[in-house]
């Protein structure tokens, strides 16, 4: 226990007598403050009565003035009107005004000519010399307002002394004939003050419209005449009454309130001393403070034998509580005072503990040897490593025998390290800000993933978790921290991971693969389907007719199966972008029907459509290609699996909103079924339920694939309802908002041929024979074509001209397609003429960086007359016109030319030339003008140019494909590829050495009178 004589001054105990005389201060020191403030809030109650009394005074004083004034007025008027004045007898006037003077407080009548010339004085006997008006604006006021008026103070011109004028006109006939003055000493005012009794030591003053004081109840022999304070004046000139803290003339502190005279302008204030206001405080607080004194030495007399009498049993505590202190047992008796008491048996149960707490620590200090010996060996035996650092030095302070095994230093060793010493530079700062947050009370523990350094340099990855220990006084003392060897398992799931990775790497290449060769495919299958439909046209052989249906038949199934590869390819490669514009969904129904008739009655099969007639006219928002697709494959795989029965498609609600719908989509069948086991199979890639079908009905098995993956891009999952034999049920359900406008349902095209004459276009191409080829396609359709080369060159044309379509090549030198684009859109005349992107790029976001430059649409690379021609029906309606005679007469000779040129015009060009354009010229051209590309590339590619080297590859490769030469478009493509993908520089110069042997050969074809047979075979 601490001792009295071990404190510190600074922590000397107060007695119990202090103690009490403070509590007695405490208790007489709010009563004497009450007292105060009660002080405080009567002077605050009187100052606030006097300053009324005093606005009062000052307004009754400034009656009482007003009164004196208008009886003067009333006086003066009377002997205004006087006949005398009528008459001009200023001699018997002047008697008369001598008489009117003793009832009133002038001390002279003057009148005074409009000229200012005094006529009479009583100050001077009638006929003695007079001087003119000295207070001419008074004078000139009664002149003008023909009233009364109040002059200011004013000093005589013959007496020298101050006045005050009280001046009438005299009128007569409506003429003011005289002015009629009363001369008022200032004295008469002061005398006015003093006969009111107010207090004495108030000051009063009268005060004129210029702030001069006339009259004052207190030494007006030295303040009249003076002007007052200029707070005063300002307060005058604010308000008419009012009461401010401020000073007398004198300086004395005064309350001042004050009144203003609305008749004539005129002030009267009032100033009561602030010493006057302050006594009564003062006599009230000398008082309470008496008493208070008197009161307080009262209660510390009392305070004082109180405690003596209190402390005397405490201080018989002292030596029974330090022999306690000392481990001696005592004795205590009871001491008289039942505090001190309680304190007795404090002490006792005090003695009793100690006791206690000597036993248990004694126990306490045995068991934690017990404790420390089992720690100690658990530690340095465990099979994961251990160690013990300071948190504040990070220095080991021990470390088990796995630990020094793992890190190859013996115990000694690691004392003299930090944990930091041995941590890979690396994890360094993740391991000292997780000691950090751990000191910081941030975190219950740290656990990390980190590498060790070994003693011979190596490294070990080991999984860590460090915690705290925390000493008696909560401070930071150690961290234990215990290390699992994971070197292995981090080799295994890096190889894992590094293998799923090249397993995705497999898998996108494989997409990428599918959608490069489904595009290889399309173009030659689009060249037969259009070969053999010119074919069957012009054939009348029956047998040769059945064999073009056939193969019409055959390329359109093989056309199809191509279509959902590149489908499937584009799904799994994120390439697929689902359209967001207005459709009915009754239109999209129809085309669907309209596609699956057919088929469904060459079966004799029934199909049904369930929907209601308000859900059919349900103008929708979303891709209704995608959506018609979807159906058009259930409804398709439907009819392939029915043999008999029918095929019901429907359309109900699920749900409605205010902005969107939910609706559930089904196809029905009474077909073979699926049994349950299947199910799982049924949307997986090239898969059908079993080989046996597959034979039977054939298919890539991707119709369901697609669907359920467009489905599930909608927002939806595509379920089944089956069993064998008893038919099945595909549906599926999404959420669709609802649209703001139904969009023109497409007209079907017609057969009759379709021109575009007075429309003109512009194209830009820097390839001369690509512009040459869709120039001619152009000038086919009736179109008037201005070429342009690059983008500077299609920005003036566009800048000369109005075109009603634009088409844009993407890759141009100086300025590109896209760029192009942006700054025709800010030509006035051009900022909503339509733009079209011509490349040979398919993928979305190629498209969208079309319609962000501003362009309205895109087309793909070869161009065909039929795909261009669409493209004009849709953009150029407005410019079309079918004239029957012109047009027969321009297909008469077109069939001319076409005899001409023979099959010069056919299967390397696909179709796509017009009149009078050979195969050979088309040929010379493409090799004169690229011959030397392939150079350029080698050149670019050994200057590490590989941006220019993918440019020119481009060039050629959209070119390549308008002139059929497909071979050297793929291996052109390849090139470009391998550019891109970053390959070595063996596979590189492999694929330019491809690319020469394909240039040689076009060479070849245009000097070889076989050319047509190779260039069919080879591209």
């Amino acid at each position: 226990m601490e001792s009295a004589s071990a404190r510190t001054p600074n922590q000397r105990a107060t007695s119990i007598d202090r103690r009490i005389a403070k509590l007695v201060i405490v208790c007489v020191l709010p009563g004497w403050l009450v007292a105060s403030i009660l002080s405080i809030f009567i002077y605050q109650q009187e100052r606030e009565y006097t300053a009324r009394h005093a606005l009062d005074a000052a307004h009754g004083l400034m009656r009482v003035v007003e009164s004196d004034i208008m009886a003067d007025i009333a006086a003066m008027n009377v002997l205004a009107s006087s006949q005398r004045l009528t008459s001009g007898n200023l001699d018997s006037f002047y008697n008369k005004a001598q008489e009117v003077m003793q009832y009133t407080s002038g001390s002279t009548i003057i009148l005074t000519d409009p000229a200012g010339q005094q006529l009479i004085n009583l100050l001077h006997p009638y006929g003695s010399p007079l001087p003119r008006q000295v207070n001419s604006s008074v004078l000139r006021q009664v002149l003008d307002t023909r009233k009364p008026v109040v002059s200011d103070l004013f000093v005589g011109g013959t007496t020298h002394v101050p006045w005050v004028g009280i001046a009438v006109p005299v009128i007569r006939d409506g003429k003011v004939l005289y002015s009629l003055a009363l001369g008022i000493r200032p004295k008469h005012l002061s005398e006015i003050l003093q006969q009111q009794h107010l207090p004495a030591d108030w000051v009063v003053s009268i005060v004129d419209r210029n702030g001069t004081i006339v009259a004052r109840n207190r030494a007006q022999e030295v303040y009249v005449g003076k002007k007052i304070a200029a707070r005063l004046q300002q307060k005058l000139l604010q308000a008419r009454e009012g009461m401010f803290d401020g000073n007398t003339q004198e300086g004395i502190p005064a309350m001042v309130s004050f009144s203003r005279s609305s008749d004539f302008g005129w002030s009267v204030a009032v100033g009561v001393p602030e010493a006057q206001l302050s006594a009564n405080l003062k006599r009230w607080l000398a008082i309470y403070a008496l008493g208070a004194a008197s009161l307080l030495l009262l209660g510390l007399a009392l305070a004082i034998a109180v405690a003596r009498r209190i402390a005397r049993p405490v201080q018989e505590l002292i030596p029974l509580a330090l022999a306690i202190g000392r481990g001696d047992a005592v004795a205590i008796k009871p001491l008289g005072l039942e505090e001190a008491d309680e304190v007795a048996q404090a002490l006792s149960r005090a003695q009793e503990l100690l006791r206690q707490r000597d036993e248990a620590r004694a126990r306490a200090v045995a068991e934690r040897r017990d404790s420390e010996a089992k720690f100690l060996a658990a530690f340095d035996n465990s099979s994961v490593g251990m160690s013990i650092c300071d948190p504040q030095t990070r220095r080991f302070l021990s470390a088990n025998r796995h630990f020094c095994a793992m890190l190859q230093y013996s115990e000694a060793e690691l004392k003299a390290m930090t944990f930091t010493e041995v941590t890979h530079p690396d994890d360094r700062d993740a391991g000292v800000e997780g000691m950090l947050r751990l000191i910081r009370g941030e975190a219950k523990e740290f656990r990390a993933e980190k590498r060790y350094i070994r003693k011979d340099g190596s490294e070990v990855w080991c999984d860590l978790t460090v915690n705290l220990v925390w000493d008696a006084e909560g401070k930071p003392e150690l961290t234990v921290a215990v290390l699992k060897d994971i070197s292995e398992a981090k080799r295994a799931r890096e190889e894992l991971s590094q293998s799923k990775e090249r397993a995705e790497r497999a898998n996108s290449a494989k997409s990428v693969f599918l959608a490069n060769m489904s595009h290889e495919i399309r173009t030659p299958l689009h060249n037969i389907i259009g070969l053999a439909q010119l074919l069957r046209r012009d054939v009348s052989d029956a047998a040769q007719r059945q064999r073009l249906d056939n193969l019409c038949d055959s390329s359109e199934h093989l056309l199809s199966v191509v279509n959902d590869v590149l489908d499937l390819s584009k799904i799994e490669t994120d390439h697929l972008v689902l359209d967001d514009s207005d459709f009915s969904l009754g239109q999209v129904l129809d085309r669907v029907i309209l596609v699956v008739t057919g088929s469904a009655k060459n079966k004799g099969l029934d199909l049904v459509v369930d929907v209601d007639p308000m859900l059919r006219e349900a103008i929708l928002r979303g891709d209704a290609f995608r959506l018609g697709q979807v159906l058009i494959n259930l409804l398709a795989n439907a009819i392939k699996f029915t043999e008999q029965g029918a095929v019901t498609l429907s359309v109900a609600f699920r749900s409605e909103g205010s902005d969107s719908l939910r609706l559930l989509f089904s196809v029905k069948d009474t077909g073979i079924g699926i049994a349950p086991e299947d199910h799982a199979r049924l949307f997986a890639a090239f898969e059908q339920v079993d080989s046996t079908t597959t034979r039977e009905y054939g298919g890539t098995g991707l119709g369901l694939t697609i669907s359920d993956r467009l489905v599930r891009q909608m927002g939806g999952v595509i379920s089944v309802e089956s069993s064998a034999g008893a038919g099945a049920t595909f549906s599926f359900e999404i959420l669709l908002p609802r649209g703001s406008q139904a969009p023109a349902d497409d007209a079907p095209e017609s057969s009759t041929p379709v021109k575009f004459y007075g429309s003109r276009v512009l194209v830009a191409e820097d390839n001369s024979l690509s512009r040459e080829l869709i120039r001619q396609m152009l000038s086919d359709l009736g179109c008037a074509v201005d070429l342009a080369k690059d983008g500077n060159e299609a920005l003036d044309c566009a800048s000369k001209h109005v075109y009603d379509l634009i088409l844009m090549d993407m890759q141009m030198p100086r300025l590109d397609g896209l760029a192009a684009t942006e700054a025709i859109r800010q030509l006035p005349e051009h900022w909503s003429t339509p733009i079209l992107a011509v490349t040979a790029n398919v993928f979305a976001e190629e498209k969208e960086k079309c319609m962000r430059a501003g362009m309205n649409g895109h087309l793909t690379k070869p161009l065909t007359p039929e795909s261009l021609a669409k493209e004009l029906r849709h953009w150029l309606a407005e410019s079309l016109e079918r004239d029957d005679q012109a047009e027969a007469e321009q297909a008469g000779s077109q069939r001319g030319a076409g005899r001409s040129t023979g099959s010069d015009s056919g299967p390397i060009l696909g179709g796509s030339l017009g009149n009078g354009m050979s195969r050979e010229f088309v040929l010379r051209e493409f090799q004169r003008m690229h011959r030397g590309d392939l150079a350029r590339v080698r050149e670019h590619i050994a200057e590490g140019d590989h941006e220019s080297a993918r440019n020119v590859i481009h060039n050629v490769e959209g070119i390549s494909a308008m002139v059929g030469a497909k071979r050297v478009r793929q291996v052109f493509a390849e090139l470009g590829k391998a550019l891109r993908d970053g390959m070595g520089q063996a596979d590189i110069e492999a694929h330019l050495d491809a690319c020469e042997v394909e240039m040689d050969q076009v060479a070849m074809l245009y000097t070889d009178g076989t050319g047509a047979a190779q260039a069919q075979t080879r591209n």
